[in-house]
C-alpha cells in the first residue's frame, strides 16, 4: 500500500507541475515582419515634400528636424495608444502597428509611442523615400499578486522597450501622401 500509495503522490505533483508550468506565461519576442518600406515618385520635390510634411501633420506627428527633399525629415514621439496594456493575465489596446512581443511572468507593457524618419534620396528613377517608424512601449516590472492593489497611476521600476513595426503605418502613410499629391 505504501509504495501505491507514494506513486499516487509522485503522479499528483507531477499532474499539479505541469498544469501550473502551463499557467505561467513566458515572453515572447517582437517578431521582425516584412513590409515595403520605400516607394519612388516622380513628382517635383516641392510638391513630395509638401506631401510628406502634411501627411505627418494630419496623424499627429510635431515635426523636429526637416532638411526637405532629398533630405531627410524626423518627428517626435507620439503616443499612439494611451490605452495599450499587456500583462500577465490582461491584455488591451492596439496591435496593428507594432509588435512588442508578449511580457515574461510579473512584466507588464504599458502606452505605445512611435516616432517616423523619411529619408529622400534622389536618384535616376525619382525621389526615393524611405520611411523608418520606430516603436516603443514602457515595460515594467509589476507582480501578479500586486496588480489587484496597484495605484494605476503608480509608475515603477521600468524603461522603454523597442517594438518591430508591422509595416501598417508605413502603408498608411505612403497612402496619404499619394493622396496629398493627388490633389
Amino acid at each position: 500500500m505504501f509504495k501505491t500509495k507514494a506513486k499516487l503522490v509522485a503522479v499528483v505533483i507531477i499532474v499539479a507541475h505541469f498544469l501550473l508550468a502551463a499557467c505561467i506565461p513566458v515572453g515572447r519576442p517582437p517578431e521582425k515582419h516584412q513590409f515595403e518600406f520605400s516607394r519612388v515618385y516622380k513628382n517635383d520635390k516641392a510638391l513630395l515634400h509638401n506631401a510628406v510634411l502634411k501627411a505627418l501633420q494630419e496623424r499627429g506627428f510635431e515635426i523636429i528636424s526637416d532638411s526637405g527633399v532629398p533630405g531627410k525629415i524626423e518627428t517626435n514621439w507620439l503616443e499612439i495608444d494611451k490605452s495599450y496594456y499587456y500583462g500577465t493575465f490582461e491584455r488591451r489596446g492596439i496591435k496593428d502597428y507594432c509588435d512588442c512581443g508578449r511580457p515574461d511572468l510579473n512584466w507588464t507593457y504599458d502606452r505605445m509611442k512611435t516616432k517616423v524618419a523619411i529619408l529622400a534620396d534622389e536618384r535616376q528613377e525619382g525621389m526615393a523615400l524611405v520611411i523608418s517608424a520606430n516603436y516603443a512601449t514602457y515595460a515594467s516590472y509589476t507582480p501578479c499578486i500586486s496588480l489587484a492593489i496597484r495605484d494605476p497611476d503608480e509608475q515603477g521600476m521600468g524603461f522603454m522597450k523597442k517594438c518591430e513595426s508591422t509595416g501598417e503605418l508605413e502603408k498608411e502613410l505612403f497612402t496619404n501622401i499619394q493622396n496629398n499629391l493627388s490633389e
